[in-house]
């Protein structure tokens, strides 16, 4: 079995998807060590998306697995820095 699944990310990470996001982040969860996430479509971002992955690094951290991220958009990433979570969700090295 796997122990790493891939989450392909739509064009927005806004408040209006979090609980949808959350769901499906919650679903990949279980004993994954490693959660990719591909975010190269991502255009619109708030912080309630970005609030939504720091908590879930923190949770998967905690369990001892790792975040990762696949292709993250100029628009992801420039939100990310603007807010300085950067770090927090693991984007510092993109």
């Amino acid at each position: 079995m796997s122990k790493k699944s891939i989450f392909l990310c739509g064009e927005s990470l806004d408040i209006h998807q979090v609980s949808e996001l959350y769901e499906a982040l919650g679903e990949l969860f279980g004993d994954k060590k490693e959660i990719e996430i591909e975010a190269k479509k991502v255009s619109r971002v708030d912080t309630a998306g970005l609030q939504l992955f720091i908590a879930f690094q923190k949770k998967l951290s905690e369990s001892g697995g790792k975040l990762l991220w696949r292709q993250p958009s100029d628009n992801l990433l420039k939100s990310a820095h603007l807010l300085g979570v950067e770090v927090w969700i693991g984007l510092d090295s993109n």
